[in-house]
Protein backbone atom coordinates (compact mmCIF):
# COMPACT_ATOMS: atom_id res chain seq x y z
CA UNK A 1 0.00 0.00 0.00
CA UNK A 2 3.23 2.56 0.66
CA UNK A 3 4.35 1.87 -2.73
CA UNK A 4 0.78 2.73 -4.35
CA UNK A 5 0.58 5.73 -2.56
CA UNK A 6 4.35 6.72 -3.30
CA UNK A 7 3.83 6.51 -7.49
CA UNK A 8 0.56 8.04 -6.98
CA UNK A 9 2.05 11.35 -5.81
CA UNK A 10 4.74 11.08 -8.09
CA UNK A 11 2.41 11.01 -10.55
CA UNK A 12 0.43 13.61 -9.65
CA UNK A 13 3.57 15.58 -9.11
CA UNK A 14 4.46 15.50 -12.82
CA UNK A 15 0.64 16.05 -14.29
CA UNK A 16 0.80 19.77 -12.13
CA UNK A 17 1.86 22.24 -14.73
CA UNK A 18 5.56 23.86 -12.93
CA UNK A 19 4.32 27.28 -12.64
CA UNK A 20 7.14 28.56 -11.23
CA UNK A 21 9.50 27.72 -13.83
CA UNK A 22 7.44 29.25 -16.58
CA UNK A 23 7.14 32.30 -14.93
CA UNK A 24 10.67 32.61 -14.21
CA UNK A 25 11.17 31.69 -18.37
CA UNK A 26 8.46 34.34 -18.85
CA UNK A 27 10.34 37.03 -16.81
CA UNK A 28 13.46 36.16 -18.52
CA UNK A 29 11.83 35.99 -22.20
CA UNK A 30 10.42 39.75 -21.22
CA UNK A 31 13.87 40.73 -20.00
CA UNK A 32 15.70 39.74 -22.95
CA UNK A 33 13.61 40.60 -25.16
CA UNK A 34 12.93 44.32 -23.98
CA UNK A 35 16.49 44.97 -23.76
CA UNK A 36 17.55 43.65 -27.48
CA UNK A 37 14.73 46.01 -28.75
CA UNK A 38 15.46 48.81 -26.45
CA UNK A 39 19.33 48.23 -28.08
CA UNK A 40 17.88 48.66 -31.33
CA UNK A 41 16.02 51.56 -31.42
CA UNK A 42 19.61 53.02 -30.07
CA UNK A 43 21.24 51.94 -33.04
CA UNK A 44 18.93 54.33 -35.29
CA UNK A 45 20.59 57.27 -35.98
CA UNK A 46 18.44 60.01 -37.80
CA UNK A 47 20.63 61.51 -40.35
CA UNK A 48 19.86 65.74 -40.56
CA UNK A 49 19.09 66.32 -44.51
CA UNK A 50 21.91 67.83 -46.78
CA UNK A 51 20.66 71.76 -47.23
CA UNK A 52 23.37 72.34 -49.24
CA UNK A 53 22.40 69.90 -51.91
CA UNK A 54 19.02 71.64 -52.21
CA UNK A 55 21.11 74.61 -54.87
CA UNK A 56 22.88 72.44 -57.17
CA UNK A 57 19.49 70.29 -57.05
CA UNK A 58 17.46 73.64 -58.17
CA UNK A 59 19.61 74.80 -60.51
CA UNK A 60 20.06 71.18 -62.40
CA UNK A 61 15.87 71.73 -62.39
CA UNK A 62 15.71 75.03 -63.79
CA UNK A 63 18.09 74.24 -66.38
CA UNK A 64 16.22 71.29 -67.41
CA UNK A 65 13.01 73.38 -68.03
CA UNK A 66 14.99 76.55 -69.98
CA UNK A 67 16.33 73.73 -72.34
CA UNK A 68 12.59 72.16 -72.81
CA UNK A 69 11.05 75.67 -72.91
CA UNK A 70 13.62 76.28 -75.95
CA UNK A 71 13.16 73.60 -77.85
CA UNK A 72 9.45 73.50 -77.82
CA UNK A 73 9.89 77.50 -78.52
CA UNK A 74 11.63 76.39 -81.68
CA UNK A 75 9.71 73.50 -82.57
CA UNK A 76 6.08 76.13 -82.59
CA UNK A 77 8.06 78.89 -83.95
CA UNK A 78 8.65 75.98 -86.78
CA UNK A 79 5.02 74.97 -86.63
CA UNK A 80 3.57 78.52 -87.48
CA UNK A 81 6.22 79.30 -90.06
CA UNK A 82 5.13 76.39 -91.90
CA UNK A 83 1.39 76.96 -90.93
CA UNK A 84 1.06 80.77 -92.22
CA UNK A 85 3.48 80.72 -94.90
CA UNK A 86 0.83 77.68 -96.16
CA UNK A 87 -1.98 80.23 -95.93
CA UNK A 88 -3.80 81.46 -99.40
CA UNK A 89 -4.34 84.79 -97.20
CA UNK A 90 -1.87 85.91 -94.48
CA UNK A 91 -2.74 88.79 -92.33
CA UNK A 92 -0.20 91.61 -91.29
CA UNK A 93 -2.48 93.63 -89.50
CA UNK A 94 -6.38 93.74 -89.52
CA UNK A 95 -9.00 94.81 -86.93
CA UNK A 96 -6.44 96.73 -84.88
CA UNK A 97 -4.39 93.64 -84.18
CA UNK A 98 -0.81 93.08 -84.78
CA UNK A 99 -0.66 89.48 -86.32
CA UNK A 100 1.74 88.39 -83.08
CA UNK A 101 2.35 84.87 -84.58
CA UNK A 102 4.14 86.18 -87.55
CA UNK A 103 5.42 89.91 -86.48
CA UNK A 104 8.35 89.46 -83.46
CA UNK A 105 8.38 93.50 -83.74
CA UNK A 106 6.60 96.10 -84.59
CA UNK A 107 8.12 99.77 -83.91
CA UNK A 108 7.41 103.50 -84.69
CA UNK A 109 10.91 104.84 -85.44
CA UNK A 110 11.61 108.64 -86.22
CA UNK A 111 9.86 111.35 -86.29
CA UNK A 112 6.52 108.81 -85.96
CA UNK A 113 7.10 108.22 -82.27
CA UNK A 114 5.72 111.24 -81.00
CA UNK A 115 2.14 110.84 -82.28
CA UNK A 116 1.74 107.42 -84.01
CA UNK A 117 0.01 104.98 -82.61
CA UNK A 118 -2.64 102.28 -82.42
CA UNK A 119 -5.96 103.72 -82.10
CA UNK A 120 -9.79 102.93 -83.09
CA UNK A 121 -8.22 99.72 -84.94
CA UNK A 122 -5.95 101.86 -87.00
CA UNK A 123 -2.68 102.56 -87.34
CA UNK A 124 -1.97 106.31 -87.39
CA UNK A 125 1.35 107.04 -89.05
CA UNK A 126 2.27 110.45 -88.35
CA UNK A 127 5.22 112.42 -89.50
CA UNK A 128 4.58 116.29 -87.77
CA UNK A 129 7.92 117.83 -89.63
CA UNK A 130 8.98 118.19 -92.69
CA UNK A 131 11.57 116.66 -94.60
CA UNK A 132 12.04 114.43 -91.11
CA UNK A 133 11.88 110.96 -91.73
CA UNK A 134 8.93 108.51 -90.09
CA UNK A 135 8.43 104.64 -90.75
CA UNK A 136 6.34 101.64 -89.41
CA UNK A 137 8.86 99.14 -88.88
CA UNK A 138 7.89 95.54 -88.96
CA UNK A 139 10.27 92.50 -88.22
CA UNK A 140 9.02 89.00 -89.13
CA UNK A 141 9.55 86.14 -86.34
CA UNK A 142 10.49 84.08 -89.53
CA UNK A 143 10.96 84.48 -93.23
CA UNK A 144 7.83 85.36 -94.97
CA UNK A 145 6.89 83.52 -98.47
CA UNK A 146 5.99 87.05 -100.31
CA UNK A 147 6.38 85.10 -104.04
CA UNK A 148 3.52 84.72 -106.08
CA UNK A 149 1.49 87.02 -103.72
CA UNK A 150 0.20 89.99 -103.69
CA UNK A 151 0.17 93.28 -100.98
CA UNK A 152 -2.89 94.77 -100.27
CA UNK A 153 -3.18 97.90 -98.10
CA UNK A 154 -6.00 99.37 -96.92
CA UNK A 155 -5.01 103.22 -96.46
CA UNK A 156 -6.18 106.93 -96.82
CA UNK A 157 -4.51 110.11 -96.17
CA UNK A 158 -5.25 112.93 -93.87
CA UNK A 159 -6.17 115.41 -96.32
CA UNK A 160 -4.90 113.45 -99.68
CA UNK A 161 -2.04 113.59 -101.56
CA UNK A 162 0.15 112.26 -99.28
CA UNK A 163 2.80 109.77 -100.42
CA UNK A 164 4.48 106.68 -98.59
CA UNK A 165 6.64 104.16 -99.51
CA UNK A 166 7.18 100.44 -98.92
CA UNK A 167 10.75 98.51 -98.26
CA UNK A 168 11.24 94.98 -98.15
CA UNK A 169 14.30 93.43 -97.00
CA UNK A 170 15.57 89.46 -97.23
CA UNK A 171 17.58 87.21 -94.80
CA UNK A 172 20.54 88.20 -97.27
CA UNK A 173 19.91 92.38 -96.05
CA UNK A 174 18.94 92.57 -99.72
CA UNK A 175 16.27 95.64 -100.07
CA UNK A 176 14.07 97.00 -102.69
CA UNK A 177 11.55 99.91 -102.71
CA UNK A 178 8.22 100.84 -103.74
CA UNK A 179 8.44 104.58 -104.08
CA UNK A 180 5.30 107.06 -103.80
CA UNK A 181 2.27 105.21 -102.96
CA UNK A 182 0.21 108.17 -103.89
CA UNK A 183 -2.94 108.27 -100.76
CA UNK A 184 -6.67 109.87 -101.35
CA UNK A 185 -8.32 111.36 -98.57
CA UNK A 186 -11.10 108.68 -98.54
CA UNK A 187 -9.81 104.58 -97.82
CA UNK A 188 -8.75 102.72 -100.89
CA UNK A 189 -7.18 99.10 -101.45
CA UNK A 190 -3.42 99.56 -102.62
CA UNK A 191 -2.46 96.60 -104.41
CA UNK A 192 1.34 96.27 -105.00
CA UNK A 193 2.62 93.46 -106.95
CA UNK A 194 6.25 92.09 -106.78
CA UNK A 195 7.05 90.84 -110.25
CA UNK A 196 10.19 93.12 -110.31
CA UNK A 197 11.77 92.43 -106.95
CA UNK A 198 11.91 88.96 -107.70
CA UNK A 199 14.87 89.59 -109.50
CA UNK A 200 16.82 91.31 -107.32
CA UNK A 201 16.19 89.60 -104.10
CA UNK A 202 14.72 86.32 -102.18
CA UNK A 203 10.91 86.78 -102.58
CA UNK A 204 10.74 84.04 -100.95
CA UNK A 205 12.41 84.77 -97.27
CA UNK A 206 11.28 88.59 -96.46
CA UNK A 207 11.91 89.28 -92.85
CA UNK A 208 11.56 93.17 -92.76
CA UNK A 209 8.90 95.31 -93.85
CA UNK A 210 8.39 98.92 -93.23
CA UNK A 211 6.32 101.76 -94.35
CA UNK A 212 7.81 105.03 -94.61
CA UNK A 213 5.92 108.43 -94.55
CA UNK A 214 7.83 111.36 -95.61
CA UNK A 215 6.54 115.48 -96.49
CA UNK A 216 9.41 116.54 -99.77
CA UNK A 217 7.06 119.77 -100.38
CA UNK A 218 9.30 122.57 -102.06
CA UNK A 219 8.10 125.53 -99.97
CA UNK A 220 9.32 126.05 -96.55
CA UNK A 221 10.91 128.63 -94.59
CA UNK A 222 12.15 125.73 -92.14
CA UNK A 223 12.97 122.40 -92.82
CA UNK A 224 11.44 121.70 -89.42
CA UNK A 225 8.78 123.50 -89.95
CA UNK A 226 5.52 121.86 -88.54
CA UNK A 227 3.04 119.89 -90.38
CA UNK A 228 -0.14 117.13 -90.05
CA UNK A 229 1.25 114.53 -92.35
CA UNK A 230 -0.90 111.36 -91.50
CA UNK A 231 -1.70 108.12 -92.70
CA UNK A 232 -4.12 106.03 -91.59
CA UNK A 233 -3.61 101.98 -92.22
CA UNK A 234 -6.48 99.66 -91.94
CA UNK A 235 -5.35 96.47 -92.74
CA UNK A 236 -2.20 94.61 -94.26
CA UNK A 237 -2.92 91.32 -95.97
CA UNK A 238 -0.68 89.17 -98.53
CA UNK A 239 -2.80 86.74 -101.03
CA UNK A 240 -1.96 84.56 -103.03
CA UNK A 241 -2.16 85.28 -106.78
CA UNK A 242 -5.62 84.50 -107.86
CA UNK A 243 -7.26 84.22 -104.47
Amino acid sequence: MVKVDRMSKIIETLKSPPQKVDMLHEQIADTYFHRKTHSRKNKRINKPFDIGLIGPVAIVVVALLIVGWWIFGRQYTRFLELRINASKVITIFGKGHINKNAVERFDFRGSARGMSRISAKLIILNNPKKYNWADLSLNFKFPIDFSDRKLYLDLKGNVGGERANLVLRDVDNKTYRVNDICLASNWRSEEIKFGDMKKSMDMSRIIHMRIECGYIGESSEKLNSLIDYTIYIKNIELRKEGF
